[in-house]
């Protein structure tokens, strides 16, 4: 239930963006969005920089926002068997049973 004095978060957070008036949204506008929220509500303006990133992209604003995190490409040897920790000719299978016959 929204009050018309009482805008809801989404709201906010779209008010403030239009504040920003940038063309696009990186993370550090939507950092700025997040502490501004924090400002004007307090402790109830908590939010994740995911949730406002979503509703800036689901009002048509442009975001530059990448929610996976690049990693090196895992190591595969000639016939597909991953490697770990980059020890070569060792696959997990390999490094796991040695351990199994350590222990037993």
């Amino acid at each position: 239930m929204t009050h018309p004095d009482h805008p809801t978060k989404k709201e906010m957070i779209l008010e403030i963006a239009r504040e920003l008036a940038v063309p696009r949204f990186t993370p550090a506008e939507v950092e700025q969005i997040r502490r501004q929220l924090m400002a004007r509500l307090g402790a109830a303006g908590k939010t994740s920089p995911d949730y406002i990133a979503g509703v800036l992209e689901t009002a048509g604003m442009r975001i530059v926002w990448s929610r996976r995190v690049p990693g090196p490409a895992p190591f595969r040897d000639a016939r597909g068997r991953g490697n770990v920790h980059g020890t070569p000719g060792r696959t997990a299978s390999k490094i796991s049973g040695r351990r199994r016959k350590r222990r037993g």
